[in-house]
């Protein structure tokens, strides 16, 4: 009768399989890698348009002052006071959020953190963030 060495077979066989796993794991590893982002993690979720409008503003929102406007934030949206509530509308550049958004993403460009989220820029500033324009090279996405 023929005798097998089953211990090599499984000691080849632990191999391969801890060879085609860590090939694995490094591709899904690799899979958002692109140069110049850091930390873009996946978080998608549904954002009103600029112009739609809301009854009643979410119940944690942030009142933002700026140019002689008040302004209300939440979950990364800016909203202004509309005939039948309340309309999403374009970040006033220069504003100042105390809270970043649940779900920003940090990214480096020209050696300075942006910090980034539904289309917004924000840099740190002193009382919280600030909203500036799109940086040079950045990627609207």
């Amino acid at each position: 009768m023929l005798k097998i060495q089953t211990s090599g077979i499984r000691y080849v066989a632990i191999l391969l399989t801890a060879f085609f796993a860590s090939g694995l794991i490094m591709q899904a590893v690799n899979a958002d890698a692109r140069p110049g982002r850091h930390n873009r993690h996946a978080v998608k979720r549904h954002h009103h348009p600029r112009g739609h409008v809301i009854k009643v503003l979410p119940r944690r929102h942030r009142i933002v002052r700026f140019g002689g406007m008040r302004y209300f934030f939440f979950g990364g949206l800016f909203y202004r006071p509309a005939r039948a509530g309340y309309m999403v509308v374009a970040p006033p550049i220069g504003a100042i959020v105390t809270v970043l958004p649940v779900g920003f993403n940090t990214i480096v460009i020209g050696g300075a953190p942006h910090f980034f989220f539904n289309g917004i820029y924000y840099r740190k500033h002193a009382g919280g963030f600030i909203v500036v324009e799109a940086p040079p090279g950045a990627d609207p996405e």
